[in-house]
């Protein structure tokens, strides 16, 4: 049985892999959840248009490939809190 440390990693490169043999923007959105009409593709897009040229695009990208791995890793269960956080909430 693996470890909960190598199912990860696992799913982590499972997810890699599919991220580079995603041939197409829209490929990445859809493993991204976005769905596919050109309302929700544009209200992906629009935050990152403000930024110049390919930069824009660059950012999306990252965007959308932070959700698809944060989406197949699921929610990361963490054994402390950073010391700045406030465990009740804001001051």
């Amino acid at each position: 049985m693996k470890h909960a440390h190598q199912r990860h990693q696992c799913r982590i490169d499972a997810v890699s892999e599919a991220i580079r043999r995603a041939g197409s923007i829209g490929a990445l959105e859809r493993l991204a959840g976005i769905p596919p009409t050109v309302e929700d593709r544009t209200a992906f897009w629009l935050p990152f248009s403000h930024l110049p040229g390919a930069s824009a695009l660059d950012a999306g990208v990252a965007e959308l490939k932070r959700r698809i791995i944060a989406a197949a890793t699921g929610p990361q269960q963490r054994t402390h809190r950073p010391m700045w956080e406030n465990p009740t909430g804001p001051s």
